[in-house]
């Protein structure tokens, strides 16, 4: 795949995620991020792209782990939601 039709698929990718997540109608908005995500995946999966895939690895290398330890939160009399640890 040429560079530019990647670099053309990434902006749509872009454009139709941020709209995505500006639409109030919830349906079409996640309509459209599923269409951004696919775009995206089209370009690293059959682009062959070394630069969008190491790019990709070092965002994916930066997230967050899940958390380990849960602090419960104090039992309040009004509640009788408990905790449950899975």
């Amino acid at each position: 795949m040429p560079w530019w039709i990647s670099i053309l698929l990434m902006a749509v990718a872009v454009g139709l995620w941020l709209k995505g997540r500006n639409n109030s109608d919830d349906v079409i908005g996640f309509l459209e991020k599923l269409l951004a995500t696919t775009a995206a995946l089209v370009v690293l999966l059959f682009g062959h792209n070394l630069l969008l895939e190491l790019l990709t690895l070092a965002v994916a290398m930066r997230l967050p782990q899940a958390g380990g330890e849960i602090t419960p939160r104090p039992k309040t009399r009004d509640s009788d939601s408990v905790l449950i640890r899975f």
